[in-house]
């Protein structure tokens, strides 16, 4: 018996299937951490790995035992200390394991499991209604891709970073946890989560703040403020994102496909595209007609903010 996404919201099924010789079956591996020894449910836990076989028999030179949940689903399991728990750990998973063992307390008890991962997902996945959920990964700017089973659209994909900051939790298995009862009892299409989860107006003034901090402009004031009243002057919530953001590829070393892998929405990314002035390709003249004739209304919406904020009577001229 397979459990699968659709019965239980979950990530993966525990049991083993019949394999072929030339057929390899993934496995996730990941370690449990129990502040207290007796106690039932793991405070957090943290994959450490993903490794292909072709059967269970390399878990015996492991000493990992079945172990059969009360629902009736298997997994294998070993209880380990700090330093054997390194062992286990495969580059491009220390980052959240960090996290956890940087934590104020220590744990009486950690368990390496091991789980055979369901072949619906790519790593670890889910569904909200008609919502197919894949985390690809445990680190910050892991994508977490949203896709309508239905075909109807808009997929989209944001970063682990922005559901971890929106649940206030330290790790992905906190967030699966938290999603499979997000909007318990109504329907939620993609359209709703995309409008929801995807990047906005908070992450876009993070990380404008974090280009141009310490810098000023010719009146000596924070280069910032000039992209807060931008923002600000924004009538729609994408004229505020695109204010905000404006500068920030011209001025810094983000680049569009940066602002891509944290979440912003195509509109924004093609807004934020014609605003920014390529000195090299075209004069100032050409590049504010190209944004006139594009039609794009966040764009010239925007470039109307940022000359009337320019030229404000209080500003030296740039």
């Amino acid at each position: 018996m397979t459990r699968t996404a659709a019965e239980d919201g979950d990530c993966f099924c525990l049991t083993p299937r019949p394999v072929t010789k030339t057929m390899l079956m993934r496995y996730l591996i990941f370690a449990a951490f129990y502040k207290n020894a007796d106690d039932f449910e793991a405070r957090y836990r943290v994959p450490v790995s993903v490794r292909e076989f072709q059967d269970l028999s390399f878990l015996k030179p492991y000493g990992l035992e079945v172990h059969i949940e009360t629902n009736g689903y298997m997994d294998f399991r070993r209880e380990v200390g700090i330093n054997e728990l390194v062992g286990w750990v495969e580059d491009g998973y220390e980052e959240e394991l960090n996290l956890v063992l940087s934590q104020s307390y220590s744990f009486e008890k950690i368990l390496i499991q091991v789980v055979e991962m369901d072949e619906e997902y790519g790593f670890v996945g889910m569904r909200i209604c008609d919502t197919k959920v894949d985390f690809t990964g445990t680190e910050e700017l892991s994508r977490v891709e949203f896709t309508d089973t239905k075909g109807d659209g808009p997929n989209f994909h944001i970063p682990l970073h922005n559901l971890k900051m929106y649940f206030s939790e330290l790790t992905l298995f906190e967030v699966v946890e938290r999603l499979k009862f997000f909007g318990s009892g109504t329907y939620w299409s993609t359209k709703d989560l995309k409008e929801y989860f995807e990047s906005g107006i908070d992450e876009a003034v993070a990380i404008a703040s974090t280009v141009f901090r310490n810098k000023r402009d010719l009146d000596g004031n924070p280069d910032i403020l000039h992209s807060l009243a931008v923002g600000i002057a924004g009538q729609t919530k994408n004229e505020k994102i695109v204010g905000f953001l404006h500068d920030v590829v011209e001025d810094s070393d983000v680049t569009f496909e940066d602002l891509d892998e944290y979440g912003f929405s195509a509109e924004v990314l093609e807004a934020l595209k014609l605003l920014t002035h390529d000195k090299k390709r075209m004069s100032y003249d050409e590049y504010v007609r190209a944004i006139i004739a594009s039609g794009n209304s966040t764009a010239i919406n925007v470039k109307i903010n940022d000359l009337r904020e320019q030229h404000r009577p209080s500003r030296k001229p740039s």
